[in-house]
């Protein structure tokens, strides 16, 4: 029995140098801060949108208030209203 452990430890032994010469140096990955992440913009708005406030009139209805008959004592008025609000300015 003390033959085959001597034997078994001559191998061990003699192999041990060559398993050191294959040492292996392997280069880690270098992360240097946030460089690694990418250029990412959030923009986020502070208020609510409020798009209850805008009144959206389809084109056809503007068409039709063009064309039709205007009375003549509130063109007046509102004539007269334009030339006082042009003296303002």
């Amino acid at each position: 029995m003390k033959p085959l452990i001597l034997l078994s430890l001559i191998i061990v032994s003699w192999t041990a140098p060559a398993l050191a010469q294959n040492e292996v140096d392997l280069e880690g990955a270098r992360i240097f801060g946030n460089k690694e992440l990418p250029n990412i913009t959030y923009i986020v708005p502070w208020q609510d949108e409020r798009l209850d406030t805008i009144e959206i009139q389809p084109i056809g209805n503007l068409f039709e208030e063009a064309l039709e008959p205007v009375d003549r004592e509130i063109f007046k008025r509102k004539i007269e209203l334009y030339q006082l609000l042009q003296k303002t300015l």
